[in-house]
Formats: C-alpha cells, sequence, structure tokens
C-alpha cells in the first residue's frame, strides 16, 4: 500500500526523463494506489497519505530515504534486515479475509491518529 501511494505521488512530480519501460510499470502502481484508497476510505486514505507524504524525511534504523537511495551499502543492508524479518514470520493464514482487512484498518487508524 505504501509503495503504490509513494508512486502515485511521485507521479504527481517531474520525474525527468525515464525509460518507457520504467513509466509504464510506474504507471501502472499509481493507477493500483486507487484500490488502496478505496479499501481505506474517505476517512483513512487522507491520512495515510500525509503519512506517506512524510517518510522521505524520515530517519528509520539510522537511515534516511537518501541514505537508501545513495549508499550500496546501506541499501544492501536494509535489504538483508528485511528479508531476516520475512524470513522469521510465520505465514498468515487468512481463512477471512473481512476479518484482515477489518484488522488491517484498525491498525491504520491506531497509527495514523496523529495526521489527522
Amino acid at each position: 500500500m505504501v509503495l503504490r501511494a509513494a508512486v502515485m505521488l511521485a507521479t504527481e512530480k517531474d520525474l525527468g526523463n525515464l525509460p518507457a519501460e520504467l513509466v509504464r510499470g510506474l504507471g501502472r502502481l499509481a493507477n493500483e494506489a486507487e484500490v488502496v484508497q478505496d479499501f481505506l476510505g474517505a476517512d483513512l486514505w487522507p491520512r495515510f497519505k500525509k503519512h506517506v507524504q512524510r517518510l522521505p524525511d524520515q530517519v528509520v534504523r539510522g537511515r534516511s530515504a537518501a541514505q537508501i537511495v545513495d549508499d550500496e551499502l546501506a541499501r544492501a543492508a536494509l535489504f538483508k534486515e528485511v528479508g531476516d524479518a520475512l524470513k522469521s514470520l510465520p505465514p498468515a493464514p487468512v481463512k477471512d479475509a473481512e476479518a484482515v482487512a477489518r484488522t488491517v484498518r484498525g491498525y491504520l487508524q491506531t497509527k495514523l491518529a496523529k495526521e489527522a
């Protein structure tokens, strides 16, 4: 959801001269942001979007977005951390999709309360 919202926001800016294949891929992701918007609804989407807009300025685990983009070692370390974290998570069974959707929306309501 974050990736799709971030790409949607990025495509609202001048991205310069990018290869056509990359532009098509970005366009697909940006269009999929509409699905995220529909899922989150009119109340939660603006707060989520504001949160995503602020992410480039935040430092997480000692790294900023600019460092991750510019520094190959920082990027490799991040990818390793994410990979290790994913390996340690058990598969999430989805027996009731609507219950999962309510859980995700509830989590985001709490997490984004200060974004109102």
